[in-house]
């Protein structure tokens, strides 16, 4: 089946259109932003996302003015959807942990050379998992066969191919597991019961800015897990991180 000429250019002048609007949206928006007009702001970057998709800093942009209008578990869903297609943005990291201190959830764990090392894996796709596993791979076999006399190459080079090990685990996992469905508190609580109906008990409450995981997704209502306890809650109190 042959492809009409003039198909392509259409195509091209409807990606020329979406990109124009896209960046109409942020410029006006960005504009609002730097007015203090907070609420118009965020409708301008609403609309440049749904214009221009999976733009990380569009994500933070509506955590900041989510942030502004004291929506705060909000910000904290928007600053995470910017983190996950992003996560070596440090500015959503700091601003996610200023609303998470405000909404008094606990501070983050000390910033250590392995939690440096999650992150930096975290921001590689499973392309650069797989190179860099074989470039590790390639190494460490090098220094054992250079310095197999030595022993301090073969316990160098022995240690290079724990860490070629590791990457190789993440490729897979990234590659082939699911990722689990993170989501975040968004109104006053959460009230958990055992099945979908208003008419049980609460069996818990969450409060304000926790953070579950989403194990099923209905239009009302979504069951999720807190911890080793899992429950129903009304789907308008989560905000899902995707």
């Amino acid at each position: 089946m042959r492809i009409p000429r003039i198909a392509l250019p259409c195509a091209a002048a409807l990606l020329a259109f979406v990109a124009s609007d896209a960046a109409a949206f942020a410029q006006g928006a960005e504009a609002f932003y730097r007015s203090g007009d907070y609420k118009s702001a965020l409708r301008g970057f609403e609309e440049e996302s749904a214009a221009r998709g999976e733009d990380p800093r569009v994500f933070y942009n509506i955590g900041n003015c989510l942030f502004r209008l004291g929506r705060l578990p909000e910000s904290v869903v928007a600053y995470k959807r910017a983190l996950r297609r992003d996560p070596s943005d440090e500015a959503a990291r700091f601003n996610l942990q200023l609303a998470l201190a405000k909404l008094g959830a606990p501070p983050p764990p000390p910033d250590t050379f392995v939690l440096q090392a999650h992150r930096v894996v975290e921001s590689l796709s499973p392309s650069a998992l797989l190179t860099l596993t074989a470039l590790l791979e390639t190494a460490g076999l090098a220094v054992l066969v250079v310095g197999r006399r030595r022993r301090g190459l073969v316990g160098t080079g022995a240690a290079i191919l724990v860490i070629a090990a590791g990457a190789f685990g993440a490729f897979v996992y990234r590659a082939y597991a699911e990722p689990a469905t993170e989501g975040i508190v968004i109104t006053t609580d959460a009230r958990l019961r055992s099945e979908p109906r208003e008419d049980l008990p609460t069996t818990l409450t969450l409060k304000s800015g926790e953070t579950v995981v989403v194990e099923e997704r209905g239009d009302r209502w979504l069951r999720v897990r807190y911890g080793d306890r899992s429950g129903w809650t009304e789907a308008s109190t989560i905000g899902i991180v995707q």
